[in-house]
């Protein structure tokens, strides 16, 4: 966790992007801060015969309770709709375009200039997912503040209700994209190929484990993609507080599925879940752990590879 690492540190690269609470209490006129507070809902559709439910997935901004309080100096954003394509058909996919989305994190007080500060409800789902956003356009610091907006107010620590005027908060954004984070569906199929060439190669599922084994699904088909292996976002948080486990157990986590974490950068990894987004807390992770260079997010996931019927699935442990 870091507490006592510089503004130049987290510019220069050489510090976690996770920060604590109290280091952002003492920065917080250094960063820009973004409240991504939102959700991932589920609606029961159907069960069939054999027992396997039907779900679907929903997902939601929370302004409403932004305006009701929020770290200070910290913009709203939607994440929804703020970088994210919304002409594409599978739903929260990133927006790919580096001018379109460089204009919308402008609108929002971020810039390349400075770290930005990313922070949740306190469930680590969607910090995560913007950070992985903003990492992939280049950013040279983005930050995510462990236990979220839940930490901060425990903590007894100021809150505010005034929303930053969009014309005080303007920064500049150069984007710098980094297309090794992101992966399509052309990517997993040639990895799968790949695979069975003997290449090094390993792919996380970061959901459930019933939507891993098909017994959930919240696309046409259920399953997981050939070879992945199952290791849920939840088991790299602490049950006890929400917050993220030390690095090192994180580690095990990893090595127990077979990912090197020896970080001689021969093995390419893939993370998915159903949206892209529970993924980006694998993607994370492993950044934490030096292996970013070699992590791809496939950002279409089971929204996309379960509707597609021509994709190969497997199904069970």
């Amino acid at each position: 966790m870091v507490c006592k690492s510089s503004i130049h540190e987290h510019m220069e690269g050489h510090a976690d992007p996770v920060i604590s609470s109290a280091w952002l209490a003492d920065h917080l006129e250094d960063v820009a801060i973004l409240d991504v507070r939102g959700s991932v809902r589920t609606k029961l559709q159907s069960t069939n015969a054999q027992g396997c439910r039907l779900e679907m997935s929903e997902y939601f901004a929370d302004y409403d309770t932004y305006l009701e309080g929020h770290i200070p100096g910290a913009t709203f954003v939607d994440w929804t709709k703020d970088g994210a394509d919304e002409d594409e058909e599978t739903p929260v996919q990133l927006q790919i375009d580096s001018d379109t989305f460089a204009s919308e994190m402008e609108a929002k007080g971020v810039g390349t200039d400075r770290p930005v500060v990313v922070y949740d409800s306190g469930n680590g789902l969607l910090a995560p997912r913007v950070w992985w956003c903003l990492s992939y356009h280049g950013h040279p610091a983005p930050l995510i503040l462990d236990g979220g907006y839940a930490r901060w107010v425990e903590e007894g620590r100021t809150t505010d209700l005034a929303e930053p005027c969009p014309l005080t908060v303007y920064a500049t954004f150069e984007p710098r994209p980094q297309p090794h984070r992101r992966a399509t569906s052309g990517d997993m199929l040639k990895a799968l190929d790949d695979k069975q060439d003997g290449k090094d190669i390993i792919i996380l599922d970061a959901r459930g484990l019933e939507q891993f084994t098909g017994e959930v699904k919240r696309a046409e088909r259920g399953g997981h993609i050939p070879g992945a292996v199952n290791i849920s976002r939840k088991s790299l948080l602490d049950k006890s507080t929400g917050l993220l486990r030390p690095l090192q157990d994180q580690r095990q986590v990893f090595e127990d599925a077979g990912v090197d974490c020896s970080g001689n950068g021969s093995q390419q990894i893939y993370t998915y879940c159903n949206g892209g987004v529970a993924s980006c807390s694998l993607a994370l992770a492993l950044d934490r752990l030096g292996l970013g260079q070699n992590c791809a997010n496939y950002d279409g996931s089971w929204n996309e590879w379960g509707n597609e019927l021509q994709l190969p699935v497997q199904t069970g442990k």
